[in-house]
């Protein structure tokens, strides 16, 4: 209920049309950890808002959310630097 009506708010004052949030996009929403306060969500809400192409928002409307694979880590090259992680290539 928190985040339809973050997204009302959201959607009024950015000025879009947008009819809810994707089952897909909630179930990301709510796998989150959130580990800041409700200025989080609604911060990832208004970007969604932002970032929707529909008239809803979609899971990769949240690319902040998005877990990132260990593999794509840079690593320490030895010398000062970091360089890709070879697993990623």
């Amino acid at each position: 209920m928190l985040c339809e009506l973050l997204l009302v708010q959201a959607a009024r004052d950015l000025k879009v049309r947008l009819r809810g949030i994707s089952a897909n996009a909630m179930r990301t929403l709510v796998s989150y950890d959130f580990p800041g306060n409700i200025r989080e969500l609604k911060n990832l809400i208004e970007r969604a808002c932002i970032l929707a192409a529909g008239d809803e928002i979609m899971p990769e409307n949240l690319p902040m959310l998005a877990p990132v694979h260990p593999s794509t880590y840079a690593v320490a090259d030895g010398v000062g630097g970091l360089t890709p992680n070879k697993l990623a290539e």
